[in-house]
């Protein structure tokens, strides 16, 4: 069974809010899920079944993600790895046409630095967002916590975010 395609966007949205929360920690995405379910109180899971991909490419830039959606606060939780490599062949002839490009991208293009990115969509969560920095800036697997605020990402219109 193939993967289905989910495109991330932040494009403005009048019965939504989101807030990004940049995570800077040297643990694993899994121990990092586990840690975040433990402290907050939720339940990520991996999403096997999905990809997200920039550019609209399928194929150019697959990362998997754990979400959480919780049905009595009405927010959506959405941890995704910032940095991703991916290795394509080289187009070049002779000696080194059998050589693979190794390329970053990042989810988050203008916050290079940030690990992992946990994403917040729900109504009127401005409340839930300040909570979980105060929470998770106690913890030491997170080395750094701040919030990105959305008019501020150079990359937003690529993704569009359905739960």
């Amino acid at each position: 069974m193939s993967a289905k395609k989910i495109i991330l966007s932040f494009e403005d949205d009048f019965e939504l809010d989101y807030h990004i929360l940049a995570l800077h920690t040297s643990i694993e995405d899994f121990r990092l899920a586990f840690h975040l379910n433990r402290t907050l109180s939720i339940f990520f899971q991996r999403e096997e079944k999905y990809r997200i991909c920039i550019n609209s490419n399928e194929y150019a830039n697959p990362r998997f993600y754990y979400s959480f959606n919780d049905k009595h606060e009405f927010i959506s939780y959405f941890l995704i790895e910032n940095k991703h490599q991916y290795s394509q062949k080289s187009e070049a002839a002779g000696l080194f046409a059998d050589d693979e490009i190794i390329t970053d991208t990042y989810f988050i293009e203008n916050d290079r630095k940030a690990n992992f990115i946990l994403i917040l969509k729900g109504e009127s969560i401005d409340y839930k967002i300040a909570e979980i920095s105060k929470k998770l800036k106690k913890e030491n697997f997170i080395r750094s916590i701040y919030i990105i605020p959305t008019d501020k990402i150079k990359n937003k219109h690529y993704y569009d975010l359905i739960a």
